[in-house]
């Protein structure tokens, strides 16, 4: 992939991490975060055809873009290894 496509694919995950609703109070910072795969080039093309969707819907809408996004994306995410649940 050229430099480009690397920067257009980083912005579209950051972009995503940052919609995580997921994500843990301070409080709860001091646990060391579970370990992730970079996505692949799959999860990416899912993420990048429900972007627009996202910027253009509502905000009662995200809710449910961002549920068939997420699961569509585990569709195309490869099977956790055994040996990353334990470290």
């Amino acid at each position: 992939m050229s430099t480009a496509e690397d920067t257009h694919l980083e912005s579209i995950i950051s972009k995503w991490d940052e919609l995580d609703i997921n994500k843990r109070s301070d409080s709860e910072s001091d646990e060391e975060p579970p370990k992730q795969v970079p996505f692949n080039e799959e999860e990416v093309t899912v993420l990048e055809t429900y972007l627009e969707q996202w910027d253009s819907g509502l905000i009662q809408e995200r809710n449910v873009i961002w549920k068939d996004a997420t699961r569509e994306a585990r569709l195309k995410a490869p099977k956790m290894d055994k040996n990353l649940f334990r470290s």
